[in-house]
């Protein structure tokens, strides 16, 4: 059984997910944001904290506002992360300007 299924999550209407909790929080993230995608949604991941910045080739990670190439990986199937990348290589909250996008 897939995960959105699993929490209830209906993949179909547009929706904004806050994960908590002591651990796992970014591992999950990805993996809903991963079969969104495998469905054709579009997927954006954000974080008001920090997260693990992704080594795959189905995420694209953005550290600064850049609209065309954000749709171009949308479109392409990658899921969109954004941050700002911290000296120890994970993501905090992205800059204003992303937020926005």
């Amino acid at each position: 059984m897939q995960l959105h299924r699993m929490l209830g999550i209906d993949q179909q209407s547009p929706a904004h997910i806050a994960i908590c909790g002591g651990g796992g929080k970014t591992t999950l993230l990805y993996a809903l944001a991963r079969e969104a995608a495998a469905t054709g949604l579009k997927s954006a991941i954000y974080t008001t904290t920090h997260i693990m910045r992704p080594d795959a080739e189905d995420m694209a990670v953005f550290e600064q506002n850049m609209p065309q190439e954000m749709f171009a990986a949308w479109r392409a199937g990658k899921v969109v992360v954004t941050g700002k990348q911290l000296p120890d290589g994970r993501l905090a909250i992205p800059p204003d300007e992303i937020t926005a996008f």
